[in-house]
């Protein structure tokens, strides 16, 4: 009789969906002031802007420094709930 051994997998944690809807960061720090180095409005925007939507996180701090780290900026202000139908995910 031949006998089954069990596996003990480890459950890892799944990461869950957080919707973005708006996102402010802390631009104030680049350049140390100097005019040269500072972004535009324009580039504040673009970097803001591709910031919202979908994102995958553990949890909501995993959720800040994930994004916080792909963007290069400190968070100033967020916000962002669970995924669900909404005007940045729903397809026509």
């Amino acid at each position: 009789m031949s006998e089954i051994k069990s596996l003990n997998f480890k459950k890892e944690p799944k990461e869950k969906s957080y919707l973005v809807e708006s996102i402010e960061f802390d631009f104030d720090e680049i350049g140390d002031g100097d005019p040269q180095f500072q972004l535009s409005q324009e580039e504040k925007e673009f970097i803001e802007t591709n910031t919202l939507g979908v994102w995958y996180a553990y949890d909501d701090d995993h959720l800040l420094d994930k994004i916080s780290d792909r963007s290069g900026y400190v968070i100033k202000s967020i916000e962002y709930g669970k995924n669900r139908p909404h005007k940045l995910t729903a397809f026509l």
